[in-house]
């Protein structure tokens, strides 16, 4: 676990990490143009050939459980546009967690991701896996971490992030994005007791698999979202 001090990160412990290349985004301040912030492929439109390149004909999802094509999607911002690039975000998605524990997640064009059987009442949620083996059903992501790690050589650092809990609670009974959350407002004030013990089991999972991405050699998680749907660890 990488620990902030008077704005150096001190190195971990672990035997595993001491022999990679660590930089960080601690700097001097000086006057020079502000830099622009990391980009994801998805994000940015001059990437797109590349992206649906390495992407092929795939399912979003199949390429999140790829390691070597994540990989190699995360790394395409950096080599376009190097040196202006201060950090590379892994390809990945929040919604792998849910997948984790049990519950079946489509990527539908247009539309965003959507759940086919959402969590609509108590008893959906006990279809959910009980323990979740999160190095067996999530290593796909931390292989490509360790992939991506490799690639980078040490140029920039490499950010992983997960959802919060709520955020992924949210998605898991809605059935997919909500400007309204009437279906999981409606589960906090029905079921207030289950509703805590969801939102547990989905915090568990999500602990272990923030401190595994530590461990594969992500160093920061990215929170820069108006809707806090990703945890920041330092």
């Amino acid at each position: 676990m990488w620990v902030m001090r008077q704005g150096c990160f001190l190195r971990p412990s672990s035997a595993g990490s001491q022999s990679l290349i660590l930089p960080t985004l601690v700097k001097p301040v000086d006057t020079s143009p502000v830099r622009p912030s990391p980009l994801s492929p998805l994000s940015h439109p001059l990437t797109g050939t590349e992206y649906n390149q390495a992407k092929g004909t795939r399912d979003f999802f199949d390429v999140c459980r790829s390691p070597d094509i994540a990989s190699t999607i995360t790394l395409q911002p950096i080599e376009r546009y190097q040196p202006l690039i201060d950090a590379a975000i892994i390809f990945s998605d929040i919604l792998v967690v849910p997948q984790a524990l049990g519950m079946t997640v489509e990527m539908i064009e247009k539309r965003g991701p959507v759940f086919p059987n959402p969590l609509r009442h108590p008893s959906d949620a006990e279809k959910l896996r009980k323990e979740v083996d999160v190095t067996k059903e999530l290593g796909y992501v931390f292989k490509a971490i360790k992939e991506t790690r490799k690639k980078l050589s040490g140029r920039v650092p490499l950010f992983g992030f997960v959802g919060a809990p709520w955020t992924l609670m949210s998605y898991m009974i809605e059935g997919g994005g909500s400007k309204m959350f009437t279906e999981i407002k409606r589960w906090i004030f029905m079921w207030p007791e289950e509703s805590k013990a969801l939102l547990q089991r989905i915090t568990d999972v999500v602990v272990e698999f923030l401190a595994r991405q530590v461990e594969a050699g992500a160093q920061v998680y990215d929170s820069n979202t108006p809707r806090s749907q990703y945890m920041l660890i330092t």
